[in-house]
């Protein structure tokens, strides 16, 4: 156990020490020796401190200036102001820089591997706490960064400050330090406690936060207003920030009672050195001079010992923990990463696509949400996904992108295993619009290029998607056309979008991509009648050489694929052509005279 936090500390050091250089090498070298400068140069300035007061003692006594004095006033004050000069640069901008870059590049490194983590990571909320964790942690990283080269500095000016205490007299310097180590002992304990809790309170933290986000953002501020919801959600959030502060009293409640009695026998200690050293000077057998150093050795080592008690144990309890928790989320393996070894996918043509025996099941869910699928798409056709709600339908979007990885079974693409090709390259295959499009707050024309941003400028290619998907009349009317800013979150200019011209946005994207397969989750759902049936016209014709899957419960679309497969509990319950699923007389028949029916009327069918 010893052996592994000894290695784990280690480890840690020195992820620190090579960030600090790996951020900026001259500036990490200068801020060394920056550092290193200080901690003598404020010895020194003890002893010449002495000695001004021992000469101001000969002066008052002689009653006459002595060129001496202002010399060693001179010194003291000139390595007072470099040395406040040098402190200032070093505290406020050097060690300020460092870690700011250093906290940028954590930054970076934070954002490289959640984009690379699979969909299935965040379904469990463990995780999601890791992920937290390691957002916090990266900015005790960055705080560590300076950490070794100031304690190891420190240390020393600590054993050279009380060797020379111990020197002018040491039970006074022993009495002096017994009295000061319970108060920094009770602290650093009282420390320890409230960091532990900060930790093991993110995820009441994190559902704090998410009411909070709930009462002050746009999000949910319809249905707050129309269900008169915010007393319920200010409850919530009201309710956990007390819990939180209740817990943070206890432990402040059971430290301040030691830390009390702790702080008065440090502060008797104090009164005994007082005491003991102007008894000292009265019989003469100490000088002012050396009485004021004394005193401000005694400052400087209680200072340095506080600072060593409070920082090393914590940094060792508190900080490594946070280092180790950072660099454990960065390399987490992931099954979605690419293989060592990966095959060639021809991005140019319509992909054959097969599950075999496949199950899937979301974390924490009891059944599967696939069971035993097996499914062939053959090159260049186009099938419908049809289903009630939880049959599965989008969860096998998600598995043929791998954004989830399957418990069993296989998915091929061209008569290969899909986890034998790069996920970057597989992805290029398919262009997808989901049932959710995000709203980014860009223009329109980065809004519908983010498929293809090496297209970005291709005006043409942008207009004929937006046309395909049916928004290409909204950006022209627009002033500034595509290069509109969608929502006004960054633009008091920028265009609000309904739900409907949203989905449009998405559908274009996904055209833009210019895919060989195409995938269109429910596409409709907030489209109008004419919308939709331009949308599923312009489905039919982008994928006349191409592969694609549509989902959808608009039944009507089914004319326009080459065959449709209805999901049940995961698994395929039918699949045919429309006319040969009517006359099979099964679920899909049902389903679709049940929809018919809803606009020519019953019987009609």
């Amino acid at each position: 156990m010893i052996k592994k936090r000894i290695k784990n500390f280690l480890s840690a050091e020195w992820y620190v020490f090579k960030l600090l250089f790996s951020v900026n090498i001259p500036s990490g070298i200068l801020y060394i020796v920056l550092r290193s400068l200080f901690y003598p140069v404020s010895l020194i300035n003890t002893f010449i401190w002495k000695f001004v007061i021992d000469e101001i003692t000969v002066v008052f006594s002689a009653s006459s200036f002595t060129f001496r004095l202002w010399i060693l006033l001179g010194i003291y004050i000139g390595i007072n102001t470099v040395n406040s000069i040098v402190v200032s640069y070093v505290l406020t901008v050097l060690a300020n820089d460092i870690r700011n870059q250093a906290q940028n590049k954590l930054e970076l490194q934070v954002m490289r591997k959640v984009a690379a983590l699979s969909s299935s990571y965040f379904d469990n909320p463990q995780n999601r706490d890791v992920l937290d964790s390691a957002k916090h942690s990266k900015e005790r990283v960055s705080g560590a960064i300076t950490f070794m080269v100031s304690e190891c500095l420190n240390i020393v000016t600590f054993v050279v400050g009380f060797v020379l205490f111990v020197q002018i007299n040491p039970i006074i310097s022993l009495v002096f330090l017994l009295t000061s180590i319970p108060a920094m002992v009770i602290n650093y304990k009282y420390d320890v406690q409230m960091n532990k809790h900060s930790i093991q309170s993110i995820p009441e933290a994190r559902r704090k936060d998410y009411y909070r986000f709930l009462l002050t953002e746009k999000y949910a501020a319809k249905d707050v207003r129309l269900y008169n919801l915010s007393g319920f959600f200010k409850e919530k959030y009201n309710t956990l920030w007390k819990h939180i502060r209740k817990q943070r009293e206890q432990i402040f409640m059971r430290g301040a009672k030691h830390t009390y009695l702790a702080m008065i026998l440090s502060t008797g200690g104090k009164l005994f050195l007082v005491l003991f050293s102007v008894i000292s000077i009265l019989r003469g057998e100490m000088s002012l001079g050396t009485l004021s150093m004394f005193l401000a050795l005694s400052q400087q080592i209680s200072g340095r010992f506080m600072a060593i008690m409070r920082s090393i144990p914590n940094h060792l309890k508190n900080e490594i923990p946070h280092i180790q928790n950072f660099r454990d989320f960065l390399t987490h393996s992931d099954d979605a990463m690419p293989t060592s070894d990966p095959e060639s996918l021809d991005i140019s043509i319509a992909p054959e696509i097969e599950f075999r025996d496949v199950c899937f099941r979301y974390p924490g869910a009891l059944v599967n949400a696939i069971d035993h699928l097996n499914l062939f798409i053959p090159a260049g056709k186009k099938i419908a996904l049809i289903g009630v709600n939880g049959a599965g339908k989008s969860t096998v979007i998600k598995l043929l992108l791998r954004l989830y990885e399957p418990q069993s079974g296989q998915i091929f693409i061209n008569g290969k295993d899909v986890r034998l090709y790069p996920v970057d390259q597989l992805h290029r295959l398919f262009g997808v619009c989901f049932q959710n499009v995000p709203q980014y707050a860009l223009t329109m024309r980065e809004n519908i290029a983010l498929s293809r941003l090496d297209e970005l400028h291709d005006d043409e290619r942008l207009n004929a998607a937006a046309q395909a998907a049916g928004i290409y009349n909204k950006c022209s009317a627009f002033q500034s056309g595509m290069d509109t800013n969608l929502t006004r979150k960054f633009d008091d200019q920028g265009q609000e979008m309904s739900g409907g011209e949203w989905q449009k946005v998405g559908i274009a994207r996904a055209f833009f991509r210019d895919a060989p397969f195409v995938i269109l989750d429910e596409p409709s759902s907030a489209l109008d009648a004419q919308a939709e049936d331009d949308l599923f016209s312009s489905f039919h014709l982008l994928c006349k050489e191409r592969g694609g899957i549509l989902i959808s419960h608009r039944l009507s679309a089914m004319m326009m694929v080459d065959e449709i497969v209805l999901l049940q509990s995961g698994h395929v319950m039918e699949q045919g052509t429309h006319e040969q699923l009517m006359r099979q007389n099964g679920e899909y028949a049902k389903l679709y005279r049940m929809q018919a029916e809803n606009y020519v009327g019953k019987g009609a069918i």
